[in-house]
């Protein structure tokens, strides 16, 4: 059998020159622009293009010989920071949907849109240097081990590191990832059952906003190990959304283990329902966690010991200061456990936090308040938060509650100065007196 004689060129500038190359031979290339830039491969001579050919001076194509992954730089790619790689890359998503990023700076002036492609680099050595917006997904692709990068300072605005629109994304995988320096790390519009794991969300106004877009949905989707950290406004934001389809309840049906640090605002959940949440959140400077939504289970653990959270109607298991607060709508006759580390504190005595206490009247004598949880006799309330002047109504803050008035005595409770005991309590209400004015 004949041997295939494979012909060696030190770059492509050198192959392009070889007017003795003939179709079917096949050529190796050491370095595209200079020996050993990174960029061995091989071609294939043809007398067309297929997408990938170099133009020779006898008029043939050198076409890339390749399997499984395109790498970029085989096209021309330079990934020196300094070289504008969009035209090539963008060649690269035309041509295959499988594509590779070896170690580089890769700058990037446009975003690049994928359909049904997968993009894979070497980890945090493969970076995506965007001028605007980073990556769009249309449909369902997959993303791992790139570092995404808008502005290495702060960010940059109206910007999304990556960005999934439609319904037509779901099932997309974003993997191993590392993102910094735009308004919205990941910018989640629409597509079901995403699945979004070991991500670094650093330095983004936002670090991961949900939010489903009208006739979108967002649901059944799985986050798992992200962290956001120096948060320039928020690092996670769980919003309703304006779809049409969900009906303004924003993403449901998934499970999230989130956690941030070290930014402004911690954790925002407006929208969604029948979620698994659990939320980690420390060392920001503004509210930890802001939960509106209802109808969630939700572990949260915030080892500050400061952020006491608004429970509303979910399932929440809150740790602080040594407890376990432990809450369960679903059960009414057993609707809340405190749990201590400590076996020599009793029940009763513990600091509660997360209750929620309503008042479903108007009446300002005789004021009955609706208990959304069994309230242990004898437990103290303390007044945390007091925001509305209308005596007699009981309402609730996302940093607190608020407990205005209590039976046969109304008007405006201060802050930090008078406290509530419960004295008669049932798996409906609970009625409350002001037990002592304590001074600050």
């Amino acid at each position: 059998m004949a041997t295939i004689q494979v012909r060696k060129y030190a770059t492509i500038k050198e192959m392009k020159n070889d007017n003795n190359l003939i179709v079917g031979e096949v050529v190796e290339i050491i370095g595209y622009y200079m020996i050993d830039d990174g960029a061995v491969h091989k071609r294939i001579i043809s007398t067309s293009n297929d997408g990938t050919g170099v133009l020779l001076n006898n008029s043939l194509w050198a076409n890339l010989i390749y399997k499984d992954y395109l790498n970029v730089c085989h096209l021309g790619a330079k990934g020196n920071g300094n070289f504008d790689d969009f035209e090539i890359i963008n060649q690269a998503l035309i041509h295959d949907k499988n594509i590779f990023f070896p170690k580089g700076i890769y700058k990037i002036s446009q975003s690049l849109t994928l359909n049904n492609h997968n993009l894979k680099g070497i980890g945090n050595d493969t970076i995506l240097k965007f001028e605007e917006n980073g990556i769009i997904i249309s449909t369902t692709s997959n993303i791992e081990k790139l570092y995404i990068l808008g502005d290495s300072i702060t960010y940059k605005e109206e910007t999304s590191g990556i960005h999934l629109i439609a319904n037509s994304a779901q099932l997309s995988t974003l993997n191993n990832l590392k993102i910094r320096g735009f308004e919205k790390g990941i910018n989640y519009r629409g597509g079901n059952s995403i699945k979004l794991s070991n991500i670094y969300l650093e330095k983004n106004n936002i670090g991961l906003e949900v939010n489903p877009t009208r006739t979108q949905d967002c649901n059944g989707s799985i986050g798992l190990g992200i962290r956001a950290y120096n948060s320039f406004d928020t690092a996670f934001k769980f919003l309703k959304g304006d779809s049409a389809v969900g009906g303004n309840f924003g993403s449901s049906m998934g499970n999230w283990d989130i956690s941030c640090e070290g930014g402004k605002n911690g954790i925002f959940i407006e929208g969604g329902r029948y979620n698994n949440f659990i939320l980690y959140s420390e060392s920001n400077s503004g509210i930890e966690f802001n939960i509106i939504a209802s109808g969630n289970k939700i572990f949260m653990r915030n080892p500050d010991n400061d952020a006491i959270p608004e429970t509303l109607d979910n399932e929440i298991i809150y740790t602080s200061g040594g407890h376990i607060y432990k809450r369960d709508p679903f059960k009414l006759n057993k609707i809340q456990e405190v749990i201590s580390n400590d076996s020599s504190v009793s029940l009763q005595a513990n600091p509660i936090d997360i209750f929620i206490i309503k008042n479903n009247n108007t009446k300002t004598r005789s004021m009955n308040l609706q208990c959304l949880a069994y309230i242990p006799i004898g437990t103290k309330f303390e007044i945390i938060v007091l925001e509305n002047n209308n005596a007699g109504f009981v309402l609730y803050a996302p940093t607190g509650y608020v407990l205005k008035g209590d039976i046969g005595i109304f008007g405006n409770y201060v802050k930090g100065l008078h406290r509530l005991e419960v004295c008669k309590v049932s798996n409906t209400e609970a009625l409350l007196f002001r037990k002592d004015t304590v001074s600050i």
